[in-house]
């Protein structure tokens, strides 16, 4: 990246974006103690700029970060390349608590930068090719689905190949009346009279698709911008739904389930890869805590995650004792590793969330709790992932010990 590029864009104030464009430079930033941190995207490569130097993210970038809640407490990040630290900052977080994984919400003024710089990154380590910022004109992605053009079209979604795709036709007749319009969405650009249309017709022809099975073209923005698979997102927006009127402490309990699903990104899960463990992970409180159909679940995210939901979810069996429940429960949940590690991510947005709070009552009880984690879960856990969730769930639950 030539010199004169990066100079231009070592400004300290919101002349950034202006300058920016001048030079093919597009992408988003935040200012942090008078010092500027962007991502963005040049000639089709994706960068760090960190106060004054731009660094090409590859494998041998990673980010590490403290999210803190108390806004009197700092948060940080650290970024390392080649495993050798390049900065550390620290920041009073004055952001809304809630974080965002899959960029639902896109304004950065509503999400903690320190996150938002980490999935950024990881986005473009599970996948170099892809162009964080495309501009506009250089990408039919991005005109297909520009706000004035969501509302001409009609979007659904159509599993071919065990892939969920999306086809879109022309707004305001059927489709019988638009089958020539019919396109589907297919490596980055749309496509007429492909094999995923025929099927769709199929289906369509059958009565396995009808006119009301539309989707949302916020959601069409999700899945083709973002990579968000159709299932996570359907689990997500069922389980926001079910614990709209509950709270996890003074918060929205959607907190938590982000929370969940954040500390499952921040340990390595893939989230193109295990669509299971992440629909769980949403997913996993809404049996036990409310009045979720778990015929829904099947339907729409599969009997494996319905499945994993249910061995999280605490037994209540009245004729046993508390511990007795507990027992049977981390016993269960012993028998599946994606029910182990969407347990473990939960303990450890708990205790961390209790740590954050001084929440000593609820500390001591999952102090109490984890010898029963260790005899009954640790010697059956055999993913990496999992691994590393336990070790780091005794570190925390342990830190706190000489007080």
């Amino acid at each position: 990246m030539p010199t004169e590029k990066t100079q231009s864009i070592s400004i300290e104030n919101e002349e950034l974006i202006s300058e920016s464009k001048k030079h093919n430079i597009v992408g988003e930033y935040e200012v942090i103690n008078g010092s500027i941190y962007s991502i963005f995207t040049y000639n089709k490569s994706n960068y760090l700029f960190l106060k004054d130097q731009s660094l090409l993210i590859d494998e041998s970038i990673n980010i590490k970060y403290q999210v803190n809640y108390n806004y009197d407490e700092l948060s940080y990040f650290e970024i390392f390349k080649n495993d050798v630290l390049l900065i550390r900052e620290e920041y009073k977080n004055e952001r809304e608590p809630l974080i965002d994984p899959f960029g639902y919400e896109p304004d950065w003024e509503h999400i903690n930068f320190s996150y938002h710089l980490y999935s950024y990154v990881k986005r473009v380590k599970d996948n170099p090719a892809i162009n964080l910022f495309p501009k506009n004109n250089e990408s039919k992605l991005i005109k297909c689905i520009e706000g004035d053009n969501l509302l001409d079209y009609y979007f659904y979604i159509h599993k071919f190949n065990n892939k969920d795709i999306v086809i879109r036709v022309i707004a305001g007749k059927s489709v019988y009346d638009n089958i020539s319009s019919l396109e589907s969405f297919e490596n980055g650009d749309w496509k007429k009279q492909t094999p995923v249309i025929k099927s769709f017709m199929n289906h369509y022809a059958t009565g396995w698709i009808h006119e009301k099975d539309k989707i949302n073209p916020k959601i069409v923005e999700e899945i083709v911008v973002l990579c968000t698979p159709y299932k996570v997102i359907k689990a997500r927006d069922y389980a926001v739904k079910k614990h709209n009127s509950q709270r996890y402490g003074s918060y929205p309990y959607e907190v938590h389930l982000t929370n969940v699903v954040s500390i499952l990104l921040h340990f390595g899960a893939q989230l193109q890869k295990n669509t299971d463990l992440f629909s769980a992970a949403w997913l996993h409180d809404v049996i036990e805590d409310t009045d979720a159909d778990k015929a829904w679940i099947t339907s729409n995210c599969g009997e494996d995650v319905r499945e994993i939901v249910e061995l999280v979810s605490n037994i209540k069996n009245p004729s046993k004792t508390k511990l007795e429940n507990k027992e049977i429960t981390f016993e269960n949940i012993a028998t599946n590793q994606n029910a182990i590690i969407v347990k473990l991510a939960d303990r450890i947005a708990n205790v961390e969330f209790s740590l954050l709070h001084g929440n000593i009552e609820m500390i001591k009880k999952y102090k109490d709790e984890q010898s029963l984690i260790r005899d009954l879960i640790s010697h059956k856990i055999e993913t990496t992932i999992g691994k590393r969730l336990f070790l780091h769930l005794e570190e925390i639950i342990n830190s706190n010990d000489s007080e």
